[in-house]
């Protein structure tokens, strides 16, 4: 620096007067070619640039929510010099990220905005996979010298939502109970619990607490002190007044009670009593914003009366307002807010109930007063109204009558004029049904149409002024159910609809803009008794699972997981299939449908259909099978292919059938008799006989009985063990003292288990028992994932099911059951495992050594199990 001071000093001296800019030839240019001058240094004596720091640090757990790496450098590096891959496969450029000791690397996207920090950002980050950072040579910094190479030693994870591994998670909310015939949902707008929702239904004094951000359900404050809300139930959010901030609930079912929340103690407590009583079948309440009652509530008695309550603020009392409906408030009873026309500001109240009659409530007045215009007398459950801003009916207002009809009427806003019969929906409305509007989104201008007690859906479209067939719902939305609008809610980054489904213990969400019901819940409705799944091979949906329904589903609804979004979607029509508890399917290995999965209906009967991952739909083959014919398939049917044989053996059920089909030929031979007749739980295993290797199923028979195959002479052989039927489990212990052995695990309540010695095809008692983690016992809906990765691998965890969240954990090792992580901690229904239960692999994906849980006994709750 001595030599650039002395030429600065020159230059004053010389009474030269100079402007220091940054641009070309500037004194500042000037000085720094001085400098390097008079400091010559190669770019070799540079410090080389190392990586200092990552994010996610290695030996770290990141957040679940993390979605980049953060790579660190010591000093600015030259960021044309870095690179990355683009997609998933074989490594590839000097920044890697892998999962299996850079075999394989993730694609991604570089930003260096924040030199010297690199940013690598995957389209997908993985959790529970440990992963590595390594840079390669070929890095430089900004003078050109060479980084100095890295890795990562141990590497790192992404967390799962419910913590680091060894536990469920779920997107779902599942109320705490069933909604039965009623529900109601509030937000809490202050307090410790602000920005969540309860959710209470006539089942019990039980509420849901729901946090829209975490997407989960917990216990909520008990009504205890109050009631159970019956038929009419409904509430409302006191603004001002002696109750300011709390929600009132009318308790309904011919009661005069209510209850008020007070967000400061987040408890309940009886509030104001009603005159007489009260049963206004929908819940139909009034806040005015101007005249005598601004800041009051009015609401309609119901019963089959024409009394009108008021709420007064003031004193926070329940009187008779002195108004009167001009027909008596039933059944579909609502009210809208018009906006424009003749009446700006009025309510328009449809009395319902088979009345004909249609109100005003006028707040200046306030007064109520007959329309002079019939609504038509069928306005009965599920009915609902909205009035019409844009094209072809604007100004109309458009009801959907309910009461099980598919009619609408249409009343003209201008004048106010008896309308005219509407557009027709695509199916009934009945009780259940909905209207999903709300301003700001597009269910403004075309509101959704919930039918009740159906999957269906109607929305209304402007342009055309009629309606067209809406989205499937998650799960069955039935009598009880209930609806709030949730800005911006949870992991959907968005604005929706909030449902409590009713009849059941599930809920759904409705996104308005994309005119669809999220996709971490089921579509349609939930499979029950007989569901299965299997993954898909090939096709445009490689690598996803496809989850078929069963009895109590719509026997064409199938459901399709995409690991890579780790949703839940509507899978292709199974064209009347399953739609039984002894459905059953097997995948082609091999021959002209290989990956095509054949699947047999049940229900005793000899129906099947093939589905194809090339064209993603189930069909009936012509001229399938080549020669011969499949008998009825039912109760404990099961179906696999033969080691090293083209064949693939299947146990027809109720009763001693069993047939081949060959994979290649396509015909079709019957095998005769079993040695026992096969009628009950479907089970068997592939195992192997040590001392000679020959490949053997263990199948379930009936009773105490079990059936063993040869696979290469297809002898069958029988063997006795003490087991029961629903539940029942089995698998080959893969080491410890018992190698090799197959484990039986009883059903029907059991907590019991067998070993069967593969050398001898006979079946013992063993010390092995659920006693200390299955309850009531393993049953119905039981699950077995056998885990390769984690804390625990190498174990087998076993869902319990018997309608319990219980889970045990068998240890090869000690030849032992322990307590595993339960399904969910929170004791709702929906995470009860039963009838139609489903587990599997994600086989990839956002969680790709995971498994995913179907709860099977309501409705369209599924949760995710990280190992």
């Amino acid at each position: 620096m001595r030599g650039i001071a002395q030429f600065t000093v020159q230059l004053v001296s010389a009474g030269l007067i100079l402007v220091l800019m940054p641009g070309c030839g500037s004194l500042l240019n000037e000085i720094g070619r001085i400098e390097r001058l008079a400091n010559p240094r190669t770019a070799t004596t540079d410090p080389a640039p190392t990586v200092v720091s990552t994010d996610p640090g290695d030996g770290t757990i990141a957040p679940y929510y993390q979605t980049y790496i953060d790579v660190n450098f010591s000093v600015t590096i030259n960021a044309g010099s870095v690179s990355a891959q683009s997609t998933f496969g074989a490594c590839s450029g000097n920044l890697q990220v892998s999962y299996d000791g850079f075999n394989n690397c993730f694609g991604g996207t570089l930003d260096t905005s924040g030199n010297p920090r690199i940013r690598f950002t995957p389209p997908i980050l993985s959790k529970g996979l440990g992963l590595q950072i390594r840079t390669l040579t070929g890095i430089t910094g900004a003078t050109g010298v060479l980084a100095v190479p890295y890795q990562s030693l141990t590497g790192f994870k992404f967390a799962a939502p419910c913590g680091n591994q060894n536990c469920f998670f779920s997107y779902s909310t599942p109320l705490m109970t069933v909604a039965t015939t009623v529900s109601g949902i509030f937000p809490v707008r202050s307090g410790t619990l602000a920005g969540k929702y309860i959710v209470y239904t006539g089942a019990s004094t039980t509420t849901t607490l729901i946090d829209p951000v975490a997407a989960t359900s917990e216990l909520g404050p008990s009504l205890t002190p109050c009631f159970v809300p019956g038929i009419g139930a409904h509430d409302f959010y006191i603004a001002t007044g002696t109750n300011a901030g709390r929600q009132m609930i009318i308790q309904g079912g011919n009661n005069q009670n209510t209850c008020l929340f007070n967000p400061a103690t987040n408890l309940f407590a009886p509030g104001a009593t009603l005159l007489a009583l009260n049963a206004s079948s929908d819940g139909l309440s009034l806040q005015p914003d101007s005249g005598s009652d601004n800041g009051n509530t009015i609401f309609l008695r119901g019963f089959s009366t024409a009394t009108v309550f008021r709420y007064t603020a003031l004193g926070g009392t329940i009187s008779n307002s002195g108004l009167t409906t001009a027909g008596v408030i039933g059944v579909g009873a609502h009210a809208i807010r018009l906006v424009n026309g003749s009446n700006p500001g009025q309510w328009l109240i449809f009395n319902a109930g088979g009345s004909s009659v249609a109100n005003f409530f006028d707040s200046s007045g306030p007064s109520v007063a007959s329309t002079g215009f019939p609504t038509f007398a069928v306005i009965g459950a599920g009915a609902s109204s909205f009035e019409v801003f844009t094209g072809t009916r604007t100004g109309q207002v458009l009801t959907v009558r309910g009461g099980a009809t598919s009619a609408t009427s249409i009343y003209n806003v201008a004048v106010f004029a008896a309308g005219t019969n509407g557009p027709i929906l695509n199916q009934n409305v009945a009780a259940g049904g909905l209207l999903l509007r709300q301003a700001g989104t597009n269910s403004n201008d075309a509101p959704l149409v919930i039918h009740g007690n159906a999957l269906t859906t109607d929305r209304y479209n402007p342009a055309t002024g009629n309606f067209d067939v809406g989205p499937k719902t998650t799960g069955l939305i039935g009598i009880g159910s209930s609806k709030i609008f949730m800005p911006s809610a949870g992991s959907t980054g968005t604005d929706v609809f909030f449902l409590v489904n009713g009849i059941t213990a599930s809920t759904s969400i409705y996104l308005p803009n994309s005119n669809s019901f999220h996709g971490s819940r089921m579509p349609a409705d939930m499979p029950t008794l007989g569901a299965s799944a299997f993954p898909i091979v090939g096709g445009i949906h490689s690598g996803k699972t496809l989850i078929l329904g069963a009895t109590g589903s719509t026997n064409t609804d199938t459901t399709m997981y995409d690991p890579m979004k780790h949703e839940m979607s509507q899978g292709p029509s199974a064209l009347g299939m399953p739609g039984s508890p002894t459905t059953m399917h097997v995948t082609f290995n091999q021959g002209p449908y290989l990956n095509q999965v054949l699947v047999f209906r049940g229900f005793g009967l000899t129906a099947f259909q093939v589905y194809n991952p090339a064209t993603h739909a189930f069909s009936v083959l012509g001229g399938f099978p080549s020669s011969g014919a499949f008998n009825a398939i039912n109760t404990g049917g099961v179906a696999f292919p033969l080691a090293n044989d083209t064949r693939i053996f299947i146990v027809n059920g109720n009763g001693t059938g069993a047939q081949t089909l060959d994979q290649q030929t396509g015909a079709v031979t019957n095998l005769g008799a079993l040695p026992q007749p096969v009628n009950v739980a479907p089970m068997h295993v592939r195992f192997s006989k040590p001392s000679n290797g020959a490949v053997k199923e263990l199948i379930y028979a009936t009773g105490i009985n079990f059936i063993v195959i040869d696979h290469a002479t297809l002898t069958p052989t029988t063997s006795v063990a003490s087991a029961a039927g629903n539940g029942l489990q089995g698998f080959v212990i893969p080491s410890g003292p018992h190698v090799n052995k197959v484990l039986i695990i009883h059903g029907n309540n059991g907590t019991t288990t067998s070993l069967l010695d593969p050398e001898t095809n006979t079946i013992g008692g063993t010390s092995a028992n659920l006693a200390a983690c299955a309850g009531s016992g393993v049953g119905q809906g039981s699950q077995l994932m056998a885990l390769t990765t984690g804390i625990n691998k190498g174990k087998y965890l076993l869902i319990v099911g018997n309608n319990q969240s219980l889970t045990c954990l068998y240890d090869p090792a000690t030849h032992n059951f322990s307590p595993g992580v339960p399904v969910s901690n929170t004791a709702s229904p929906g995470y009860m495992i039963g009838n139609g239960a489903v587990a599997f692999p994600t086989g990839g994906g956002l969680y790709p050594t995971s498994f995913v849980l179907v709860s099977g006994i309501s409705s369209n709750v599924w949760s995710t199990f990280v190992p």
